[in-house]
Formats: C-alpha cells, structure tokens, sequence
C-alpha cells in the first residue's frame, strides 16, 4: 500500500478554480516480453508505453480547492492511502518502476500551473511512506517576472549536479545547464530571449522534476 501526503504550495496565486490531480503512473512498458495475451491487445504496432497512468487519486476528477491559493504559504494538506491492484501492473516493467505525478490546473481553462514527479517509488507490494517529497518550495526562483537575469537559490550547497531547462510554450529549449555539485546557486541570462511565458525545469534527482511558469519581461 501507498501512504502519500501532498502539501500544497502555490508557486503564483490561483483561483478557487484550481484542481489538484494525484496519478501514479508505471514509468515504462516493453511489449517485446509482454505475455501474448497481452500483446494482442495493442493495435497501434508500438512496442514500448512511457508514464502510463495506473490511478488517479482520490479520482480522474481531482481535488478542487475551497479557496484562493496564495503564492508562497501552505494552503493545503492532503493525504491519500491507494493499495494498487497488482493485475494492473505488468511484471516486465521492471522493479520499482513507479511514480508519483502531482500537478495543479485550472478547471475552466486547463492550464497547468505547476507540476512534480517523484519516484520511482518502491515496489506495490511493499508499504511505503512519502512524507512530503515536494521540498521544491525550498527554492527560491526570483524575480519573476524577470528581466535580464533568473536567479536560483538552493536552500543548501548541493550534493548532485541539477539539470536545468527553461523552454518556451511551444517546447522550443531556450536554456539548458546546470547547477553543479558544491553550488548554492545559479542564475539563468534571460536578455537574450523575447518576453513572454516560460517554463522552467528543475531536476533535484531521483525522478524529483518540479516544473515552474517564468515569465520574461523586458522593460527596455
């Protein structure tokens, strides 16, 4: 069984209308060693799934929020108990190949606002704790909007290299570095990109990938 506890952190203020979504979701499918039963069911000839969503908790609807999420505070807490069915799964996945998805998005609109990943989580068959693994508000990304320069501050030197990536909303990567072992922060130069919305990237390791609206204005 899965304990998992979400803290919500809102990374901008958002409406009433924001909906929380909660999936676990198997990171890879190899169809090749799938048993032929199986196999016979996929009709589109591909032979390997990425993130395939296992369950959404509590829901597919979501949690939506009773009131306006203030950027910066703590506004919710929530907590979910989901013991999978093991048929579900598929025994070529390999071990430990689950994660944790959470992201919040407008109702009306759709739009995502921020997003996460944890994992990959410990096998179904065992019990596992997840005792806020969204330490991504630690961070401090200022100013935003920003003009000439993204400032990112870590909350301790870090122990890995961060992977970084800033794109724009049509996927086109604009910024791709990192922050290394040792660094307590990093700045991204922002003057050479057009005003604009953008979507910061961060990879803290072990499946943590935090996804952060950017938005780039230039006064001059």
């Amino acid at each position: 069984a899965y304990k998992i506890k979400v803290v919500v952190k809102a990374r901008e203020n958002l409406s009433e209308n924001t909906i929380l979504h909660v999936a676990l979701a198997e990171r890879l499918v190899d169809t090749v060693n799938m048993v032929k039963d199986k196999r016979d069911l996929i009709e589109t000839g591909e032979k390997t799934f990425e993130y395939i969503v296992k369950k959404m908790l509590p829901s597919a609807s979501g949690t939506k929020s009773d009131t306006v999420l203030t950027k910066g505070l703590a506004s919710d807490t929530l907590y979910f108990d989901y013991t999978p069915d093991l048929a579900l799964y598929y025994d070529n996945a390999g071990p430990d190949d689950i994660y944790l998805v959470v992201f919040l998005q407008d109702e009306s609109s759709k739009e995502v606002h921020q997003a996460t990943m944890v994992g990959p989580l410990e096998d179904p068959t065992t019990v596992t704790d997840i005792e806020n693994p969204f330490n991504f508000e630690d961070i401090a990304i200022y100013p935003n909007p920003a003009d000439h320069e993204l400032n990112i501050v870590f909350p301790n030197k870090l122990e890995v290299d961060v992977p970084i990536m800033m794109y724009d909303q049509i996927g086109r990567i604009t910024h791709n570095t990192k922050a290394m072992k040792g660094d307590k922060s990093t700045a991204l130069e922002t003057g050479g990109v057009s005003s604009g919305m953008y979507i910061l990237q961060l990879d803290l390791g072990n499946g943590r990938i935090s996804r952060t609206k950017i938005i780039i204005n230039h006064k001059d």
